[in-house]
């Protein structure tokens, strides 16, 4: 199903690259998080206003969203004001 949430996971496993744990990664020791987001768009625009797209009316907000997850990340667990 395209598009769904449905089946994902907790977490990922990443081979290679910058998100993995390889003894090759100078970032493999560091912490990652898993912001998923189904638009494709990482959830990132803020538009004051709607753009009008075949009769409705869309706002991108999703700047709000990605900053309220972070938020209760760190509410939650601290993670930014324990960083070294």
């Amino acid at each position: 199903m395209d598009g769904s949430s449905k089946n994902w996971t907790d977490q990922i496993i990443v081979q290679d690259g910058l998100l993995s744990n390889s003894t090759d990664n100078y970032f493999a020791d560091a912490i990652k998080i898993k912001l998923p987001a189904c638009d494709g768009a990482s959830q990132q625009g803020y538009r004051k206003s709607s753009i009008s797209y075949k009769g409705e009316s869309i706002f991108f907000k999703g700047h709000i969203i990605t900053q309220s997850r972070l938020d209760d990340i760190e509410k939650n667990f601290g993670l930014f004001s324990n960083a070294t």
